[in-house]
């Protein structure tokens, strides 16, 4: 009966080893296949992330782009600008000079008149 026993008793053990191998290899690809959904929705995260870093790098050069044009867009109106107060300052002066050299004129024949008078 011993004999039975130990017979028995690795019997039952063989197969409570195989049973806890099945069910830990079970186990097992329940956590790989978990592993791997969780891996492919990180390699979706990943692809929308890349997508989205590039599309603010986009924006970026859109903004540079914007922020130069307006750059020139603003030295071109400068420089119309001082062009614009140079002929105003030109058209003053003739005017001043003109007004200057009418006076100096009149007052040039006025004092001829005068002295001829005396």
């Amino acid at each position: 009966m011993s004999n039975d026993l130990g017979y028995a008793q690795k019997n039952y053990t063989n197969e409570s080893i195989q049973e806890s191998v099945e069910n830990a290899s079970g186990i097992n690809d329940d956590i790989t296949d978990a592993i791997g959904q969780k891996n492919l929705n990180l390699l979706e995260k990943n692809k929308i992330n890349l997508e989205q870093e590039k599309a603010i790098i986009d924006k970026e050069r859109l903004f540079y782009t914007r922020a130069r044009m307006l750059q020139v867009s603003r030295d071109r109106n400068s420089f119309k600008l001082k062009i614009i107060y140079t002929l105003l300052a030109l058209i003053i002066f003739i005017f001043v000079a003109s007004l200057g050299i009418y006076v100096f004129f009149k007052n040039k024949k006025g004092n001829k008149v005068n002295v001829n008078s005396k």
